[in-house]
């Protein structure tokens, strides 16, 4: 789920990964309150995500347009580098030679960290060498991201950064000690899909001095990809007849008689999926209905999201539009949403309203996250809240950083399909500029011949009824399909379960987002608190909010180390 408390509340788009910057990568993220920027406009989202101003939504695939949409998104992003920079620009128009270039680099920016990037150098590409005849898929709206992986995607993308990378292999016959001219390659060969080649000339640039929290954010997103691709080659089918195993229903516990105790080591550390029926019945006096949240937020403006097949985005939603809470749930009772999709809307942060009438059950009531300092990242960012027209769905992801997951069934029904922490590179995960991935199965329609391991994946199934709660262990990816129109509102959380887990996850994401280094130390801290009490109760909203509490010391249970 993706955190916005660290957001301004004006109308962006989020481009979720970090390599859409200008010619060259800077090792550390943008400072928004530094002198320098020409741009003060840009701001910072917690979760990894730069905050761009909006693109005209009325662009279309056209050619010239697509192309216009690359260039204001690098382009707006630190327009001082750009300047800065001329000498060292690696496009087709280059004013240098490309051994010059290199040079330059190693010369002016190995020290700052700075390298050219496949996805800018195919963005410059395509606007300066396509031609108006051609077309990209229609995606209006479409994250740079996503455009630029269709661009990789297609033959002569594909030639073009086959090239890019021969010349850069021809410099590094005579410069092998060139960090920047390593760092760069291994871009290439990442966008190629040449995962392995490309961490070893990160592991070659740090060898030769670069050392930069952008590239040791590349290493961890490469050792990721090496090592879902090193697993699958484990596995030899034999010739088998490929089909998925029918599924596995997830087990269903009431709420009357399941402990706190017996959640937490049962489920929890087992990592273990779990609906908890009549739970959600406990959370409010009558459960939330579409007609109810439009009385209380139907003035609230919300960004919709919506399903794009090949979207290099989280759980492949793309931004939509803005629209109204009253105007969505008016379209939804009509049928007529068009595939849009309220989708983990903050209540906290944009409708307090809603989150003062709740009780978090007793099984979440121990959230780490809420014994952290005011303003800390996660912090404030949940419940949120979800609301959805028949047949909408996500495709598949894992909520990041580790954390585990509770979902509450307040109207309609949901179909969840779940697999085991385990079973992920069976899925094959694609971890393009993010250690969250996108998965390249397609579960609706698998293909064996293309992704013959996914034939190993056990999925495990529920159907959410109004008044359960889903339990999702840290890790686990799921894909998620409304039947019908639907209300529910989710949470992640941190307990004993995942603790370590979440440090091991926010260590990596601290590399490029200080939000998630400043937690880390919180939670790294001796003097942080974390036992759990096998008594807990269901409690307030407002309780729920408050720390330390008075119940403190009869905190009991704990973990061995």
């Amino acid at each position: 789920m993706v955190d916005e408390s660290q957001t301004d509340s004006t109308e962006r788009v989020y481009i979720s990964e970090w390599p859409v910057l200008p010619v060259c990568v800077a090792q550390n993220p943008i400072d928004p309150d530094d002198k320098k920027m020409s741009n003060p406009s840009l701001r910072f989202n917690s979760k990894k995500a730069r905050l761009l101003p909006s693109l005209d939504e009325s662009a279309d695939s056209e050619l010239d347009e697509s192309r216009e949409d690359l260039s204001v998104n690098i382009e707006t992003n630190l327009p001082h580098l750009e300047k800065e920079n001329k000498d060292v620009y690696f496009g087709d128009n280059s004013r240098c030679s490309y051994t010059a270039c290199c040079h330059h680099l190693d010369h002016d920016c190995s020290h700052r960290g700075y390298y050219e990037t496949a996805d800018v150098a195919l963005a410059k590409w395509w606007r300066n060498t396509g031609t108006a005849a051609d077309k990209l898929p229609r995606c209006s709206g479409c994250s740079a991201s996503t455009e630029i992986m269709r661009i990789a995607r297609r033959q002569d993308g594909r030639t073009f950064l086959l090239d890019r990378v021969k010349k850069l292999q021809q410099f590094l016959v005579g410069n092998s000690s060139s960090c920047t001219a390593h760092a760069s390659v291994s871009s290439f060969l990442h966008k190629l899909g040449k995962s392995k080649e490309a961490l070893k000339h990160v592991f070659k640039a740090r060898q030769c001095g670069m050392e930069t929290k952008e590239l040791l954010w590349k290493e961890e997103i490469l050792r990721r990809q090496v090592e879902a691709e090193e697993e699958r080659r484990l596995h030899d089918l034999g010739g088998s007849r490929l089909a998925m195993p029918s599924p596995q229903q997830i087990e269903r516990r009431p709420t009357d008689g399941l402990s706190v105790s017996e959640f937490f080591f049962k489920y929890c550390v087992r990592r273990t999926p779990l609906v908890i029926t009549g739970a959600a019945n406990t959370m409010l006096p009558v459960l939330w209905t579409l007609d109810f949240i439009k009385t209380i937020a139907g003035s609230k403006d919300v960004a919709l999201k919506r399903l794009v097949r090949d979207s290099t985005q989280w759980a492949r939603l793309e931004q939509s539009r803005v629209t109204t809470v009253e105007q969505f749930i008016d379209s939804v009772l009509k049928q007529d949403t068009s595939g849009d999709y309220l989708f983990d809307w903050s209540l906290p942060l944009h409708c307090p309203q809603l989150t003062s009438q709740l009780v978090i059950p007793k099984y979440f009531a121990g959230d780490f996250l809420q014994r952290t300092a005011a303003g800390s990242l996660y912090r404030d960012s949940w419940p949120s809240l979800f609301i959805a027209g028949a047949d909408v769905h996500s495709e598949l992801h894992i909520d990041a950083f580790g954390s585990n997951f509770w979902m509450a069934m307040l109207e309609g029904r949901k179909q969840w399909t779940l697999f085991s922490h385990d079973q992920k590179s069976f899925l094959y995960p694609k971890y393009d500029s993010s250690i969250d991935p996108v998965f390249e199965v397609d579960l609706h329609s698998p293909d064996f011949a293309l992704f013959p391991l996914l034939s190993l994946a056990q999925p495990l199934q529920c159907v959410l009824e109004p008044g359960d709660i889903l339990f999702v262990p840290a890790g686990c990816p799921h894909r998620v399909e409304n039947l019908t129109p639907s209300v529910a509102i989710s949470a992640n959380f941190v307990d004993l379960s995942n603790f370590a887990l979440v440090k091991k996850e926010l260590r990596s994401a601290s590399f490029v987002d200080p939000c998630a280094g400043e937690l880390l130390g919180q939670l790294d801290s001796p003097n942080f608190n974390s036992k759990m009490f096998s008594e807990q109760t269901d409690l307030s909203w407002e309780k729920f909010k408050q720390w330390p509490r008075l119940e403190c010391s009869l905190y009991d249970i704990t973990l061995p180390v």
